[in-house]
């Protein structure tokens, strides 16, 4: 064996140092769960009991405390641990939504032109808006109505 390969070895370069942390008041729900399968597909057979339990472990804030008192017995599970994580942890999902939602709304239904306000700045800061969407602006060729909630008296 080339000491190369031994260093390697010593850093650790198992399937534990890839999982990823949760905390639901940083981290993208969405995200997440895609590493989350992506690891479970290619986790090693061995190391399948322990690989929900682990993934808890670095579940930090209020995922820690959804996590912390689920029954061991369905994390060590082989087959379904990782499923049985994800579905505690699925309802982080819905608030990514209405967050999602909410940037949306506050991009579309609350960016109007300034009366003082040349057009070009306006589709300007409507670029802004939507480039934090992930969207771009020609791709909305015209807006909806807004939803009551959103329309300031």
């Amino acid at each position: 064996m080339s000491s190369t390969a031994e260093i390697s070895e010593d850093k650790g370069s198992h399937i534990w140092a890839l999982l990823p942390t949760f905390d639901p008041a940083v981290d993208n729900v969405r995200e997440y769960i895609e590493k989350v399968k992506f690891i479970d597909t290619i986790c090693p057979k061995k190391d399948r009991p322990m690989l929900a339990l682990r993934l808890a472990m670095l579940c930090r804030g209020t995922a820690w405390g959804q996590v912390k008192n689920f029954d061991s017995a369905q994390l060590v599970d082989p087959e379904n641990g990782v499923k049985n994580l994800l579905a505690a942890l699925s309802t982080w999902e819905e608030s990514t939504e209405m967050k999602t939602y909410e940037q949306f709304a506050k991009a579309v239904y609350k960016t109007d032109q300034r009366s003082d306000e040349s057009s070009m700045s306006f589709v300007n800061r409507l670029q802004v808006a939507m480039d934090e969407l992930g969207v771009e602006h020609q791709g909305v060729p015209r807006f909806p109505t807004p939803p009551t909630e959103f329309i300031e008296p």
